[in-house]
């Protein structure tokens, strides 16, 4: 791999931890807003019927985390294109970065699974804590606005602390399939003939699988665009590849033209 490419790829890091920063947020939103459904029906609704309600959950907030978030991740796409074809103007920067941003969008329609799993959990989290302050309410003979206001303070402590967690689980995840999604877009689209490498982050914990995908590609000078590593991934945050490949992944996607 040349020098002037792992320089850029410490550029590319940098603008997709900042879109990282701004992942998070939007997914805490998200998540907050689901929440937010549940306990505003729970507040009309008989105590009896809280189990029911995590169903009527919307997928509505995760879906347009997820529309915004790859979107962010075209400004990763127009710099993968300036790098090997060293366009500078912003004009043109411009033209690129909402082709690439409608094209990221779209795959948000192939996220379907996704958006389905993470509200899927939260349903399964909000049911946990029902039955826990239901349970409790029970047994300490609470009365409904005790038992309501239990179910407020539970919930919030869950959206705090293991609802967080997932978010910034969820947005470090996805970063790494919008933004290695938007290379491959980025290098597609300038005809040119390629080969691409695999890139560990370099910090603790990689998997096995993936230092030896870095080490395959480096070993044979990169691989053919269609060509999958040995881990079976056409680059790293496939989202075709299974769960134990692509979750909490730091890898990143590296082109050459030649």
């Amino acid at each position: 791999m040349k020098q002037s490419t792992k320089i850029f790829e410490k550029k590319f890091i940098r603008l997709r931890n900042a879109i990282e920063r701004k992942g998070i947020a939007l997914i805490k939103r998200a998540l907050k807003q689901q929440y937010k459904q549940f306990l505003e029906r729970a507040k009309q609704t008989d105590f009896r019927q809280w189990p029911q309600l995590p169903e009527t959950i919307s997928e509505a907030p995760i879906k347009q985390f997820f529309e915004q978030y790859y979107q962010m991740s075209a400004k990763l796409a127009v710099i993968s294109r300036n790098n090997l074809v060293n366009m500078k103007a912003e004009e043109e920067d411009a033209i690129y970065e909402s082709i690439f941003a409608n094209k990221l969008k779209s795959l948000v329609a192939e996220s379907g699974q996704k958006i389905s799993t993470i509200t899927n959990t939260s349903k399964d989290r909000i049911l946990k804590v029902i039955q826990n302050v239901l349970s409790e309410g029970e047994t300490e003979g609470y009365g409904i606005d005790k038992m309501t206001s239990q179910l407020y303070r539970e919930v919030g402590k869950e959206l705090r602390g293991n609802g967080f967690a997932r978010a910034r689980a969820i947005a470090q995840t996805e970063i790494i399939s919008a933004s290695n999604q938007a290379s491959q877009m980025a290098v597609e689209s300038t005809g040119l003939k390629y080969k691409k490498y695999w890139s560990t982050s370099g910090l603790p914990g990689i998997r096995p699988s993936h230092l030896d995908a870095e080490q395959y590609s480096a070993e044979n000078n990169g691989i053919e665009p269609n060509a999958v590593f040995p881990n079976g991934l056409l680059y790293p945050g496939d989202p075709a590849g299974p769960p134990e490949e692509v979750i909490n992944c730091r890898c990143t996607i590296l082109h050459e033209v030649y």
